[in-house]
């Protein structure tokens, strides 16, 4: 693979001075894209991928009249072809927005973040491929140009393949079936504990031995005998001994 600073720095003329929207990217007015963005688009390139910010420092310092420039986490190119031609939008542009935020964007619209324009593709490879760099499975949104002329839309074109917006107004683009709210859980009812059976005192005698314990004058395996018979041998003994 050839890393030499002279190759790299042919290629990344190219990119910021030449054809930014082939790779996704749109400088702004004064040429300046963020490092951040230049290394994402990068890393989506065979034989490219390698590339950080290091080497972009390597090639302003060590080539001899590099065709690049940076001011902290900004980068351009010194010669620079102009970023729009005046020509008119195609009748669908396709823009990706993050899954998570879907829902709101069906129900809100599309607004661009500061200083940082909506920008939207002529093709729906290029519009996915700018999205996955902030979503792995984003959401592919198709506008419909002429209903987003009659809500007071701009378009202005980026080059071949970009064009930029301030918002999309709800209803002027189109998407997939939101996801549906997951339904609540539905709890089973609490069993409250159950009360233990009143017993009605008087009504039924409780066993002696629910309360006292057992008998300890009964032998284990022995018959208790009758209150009828205990009194019978009672009166016998009393006999025996009067005798």
């Amino acid at each position: 693979m050839n890393r030499k600073p002279g190759r790299l720095n042919k290629f990344l003329e190219y990119v910021l001075g030449r054809r930014p929207d082939e790779f996704g990217l749109v400088p702004d007015e004064d040429g300046w894209v963020r490092v951040k963005d230049l290394l994402a688009a990068l890393s989506e390139e065979q034989g490219y991928k390698y590339v950080r910010r290091s080497h972009i420092n390597e090639v302003i310092l060590s080539v001899p009249d590099a065709g690049l420039e940076m001011d902290d986490n900004r980068v351009r190119a010194r010669v620079r072809q102009p970023a729009s031609d005046g020509r008119e939008p195609p009748t669908l542009l396709y823009v990706c927005v993050r899954k998570k935020a879907y829902p709101r964007v069906l129900e809100h619209g599309l607004a661009a973040a500061p200083e940082r324009p909506l920008v939207l593709a002529v093709t729906p490879e290029m519009a996915l491929r700018m999205g996955k760099r902030r979503d792995p499975d984003p959401v592919l949104l198709t506008v419909n140009t002429a209903q987003a002329g009659d809500h007071g839309v701009v378009f202005t074109p980026r080059g071949e393949l970009l064009f930029t917006a301030d918002s999309l107004p709800p209803g002027t683009f189109s998407g997939p079936a939101p996801p549906k709210a997951p339904e609540p859980s539905k709890k089973k009812p609490e069993k409250k504990p159950s009360r233990p059976e009143k017993r009605e005192w008087g009504s039924v005698f409780p066993d002696a031995s629910a309360l006292y314990g057992p008998d300890p004058m009964e032998k284990k395996g022995r018959k208790k005998k009758s209150w009828k018979e205990q009194t019978r041998r009672d009166r016998r003994r009393r006999m025996r001994d009067e005798d």
